[in-house]
């Protein structure tokens, strides 16, 4: 080790192994690909490589980031487009929920899944969008207001089993039934 004092402080060359560092200032690693190491297998390591910055975990275990403060958020920011900072993403711990603050671009062929098994698939494959479902799939709009469906072409209905039903309340009132040959439309109330 090497120790050399300047005016602007004390120069270090080689290995300096303390307990406790405590700074009343800044800390700087004024160098390229100095790696900060942290843990007994050096697992935690900060770098700037000059063009890009990296925080990596390099064992086993999981990488924390936790807030431990009260109803305070986590916050991800980033360049605004416009050369301003902007939040893109937040958990907001006083709501208790992840909120989006920017659109999020799902690109083509790649999959927005919910359920534990994957089971709501929603994506687009380049030249149409698709939403597909294990078990039955409910659009409901649960409020006073209407359900649209609309398109600047066709609109099309496939089941298999050849019937789609029409319900007010939950209650059966009307059917469609397509055979090989035959298309009916029929009442399912008893008296009509």
């Amino acid at each position: 080790v090497k120790l050399t004092t300047a005016s602007t402080g004390v120069d270090i060359t080689g290995g300096l192994n303390v307990g406790t560092v405590t700074s009343t200032g800044n800390l700087s690693m004024a160098t390229d690909n100095a790696t900060i190491y942290l843990g007994a297998g050096l697992d935690l390591r900060i770098l700037h490589d000059g063009n890009d910055s990296y925080i990596k975990n390099v064992a086993g275990g999981d990488l924390y980031i936790q807030q431990d403060v009260n109803d305070k958020d986590i916050k991800f920011q980033c360049d605004d487009g416009s050369g301003g900072l902007a939040t893109y993403f937040a958990l907001d711990g006083s709501d208790g929920y992840s909120k989006a603050h920017k659109k999020i671009r799902f690109l083509d062929q790649v999959e927005a899944t919910f359920g534990n098994a994957d089971d709501l698939r929603i994506y687009h494959d380049g030249s149409n969008s698709h939403i597909k479902n294990t078990g039955s799939l409910y659009v409901a709009s649960e409020t006073s207001g209407d359900l649209y469906l609309r398109s600047d072409n066709d609109i099309n209905l496939d089941s298999d089993n050849g019937y789609f039903y029409f319900k007010d309340g939950g209650t059966s009132v009307g059917l469609f039934k397509l055979t090989s040959s035959d298309f009916y439309i029929k009442s399912t109330v008893s008296d009509k």
